[in-house]
């Protein structure tokens, strides 16, 4: 994932959470937002939060990981800024169902592209 691909400041994070739709599973919360809400446009950006009731840094750090390679693996449609935000459930899951679960809740928001 390139730099310009992610979700930074504390303030874009929220503009998600306040503009944005929620979609969730067992094991993660998405929250999308089209950018032209806030007038601002270009490609897809994405941002992940695995919050402490997860775990230490290295299981936070994990489950991090294991979300960024599920999300970039799948080409979105541009102009959306989307959060996955971790769920307990996460703890018992492996990649193969966290890749599942987030392809699930994309498909389900329309934002794979057919390309």
């Amino acid at each position: 994932m390139r730099k310009y691909q992610k979700l930074r400041r504390a303030s874009e994070f929220d503009s998600v959470k306040k503009y944005g739709d929620g979609f969730s599973d067992s094991n993660i919360v998405m929250l999308v937002m089209n950018r032209d809400v806030v007038g601002e446009s270009g490609e897809s950006r994405l941002g992940f939060v695995v919050s402490k009731r997860i775990g230490g840094a290295v299981v936070r750090n994990k489950f991090k990981r294991r979300l960024r390679e599920s999300a970039v693996s799948i080409s979105l449609v541009d102009g959306m800024d989307i959060v996955f935000i971790a769920k307990q459930g996460i703890l018992k899951s492996d990649f193969n169902q966290i890749s599942s679960s987030v392809h699930k809740l994309l498909d389900n928001a329309n934002l794979i592209s057919i390309e």
